[in-house]
């Protein structure tokens, strides 16, 4: 991506255990789960999975080696399988993400996002069919306008 693309479609906030953000309006909750201190959450719109999102938000600093090291394992396997990847720049400071296209003309976004202090760390994997900036869009959308809370109520 050589250049930040730009989401102008309507979308509606998502939030949940201490963070929120933007995404589109026609993306809705469909399930989560909790376990061992991480929320799992799947969103989709009315015909796909298009988001699955794994939130730690911890009172003392989590371990990013440990977690690196984990997600690592998860993903080895995309850039074996990818047709091409591409590091997503032009993203807001604490962000890292990268896109995986298939021969099938699917693609995958793979982002996360560690705080400032290392108390919340959330780990997305965006869904797409044949869309060719939407991945881009709908990243920067996200990306953009998180927010993390600590205490007090979540808009």
């Amino acid at each position: 991506m050589t250049k930040a693309e730009i989401y102008n479609k309507p979308s509606h906030r998502f939030s949940w255990n201490g963070i929120s953000f933007l995404m589109p309006e026609s993306w809705n909750l469909a399930g989560y789960q909790f376990n061992k201190n991480v929320y799992s959450i799947e969103i989709e719109d009315d015909y796909a999975l298009k988001l699955q999102l794994e939130i730690m938000n911890s009172r003392h600093s989590i371990d990013i080696l440990k977690i690196q090291k984990q997600y690592k394992k998860k993903t080895k396997n995309l850039g074996k399988t990818a047709i091409k990847t591409t590091v997503i720049g032009y993203l807001p400071k604490a962000w890292n993400a990268f896109l995986y296209e298939f021969a099938d003309k699917r693609s995958l976004v793979q982002a996360f996002y560690i705080s400032d202090d290392g108390k919340i760390f959330t780990f997305f994997w965006l869904h797409f069919q044949g869309e060719t900036k939407e991945p881009e869009r709908i990243l920067n959308l996200i990306s953009s306008s998180f927010k993390t809370y600590q205490d007090g109520l979540i808009p």
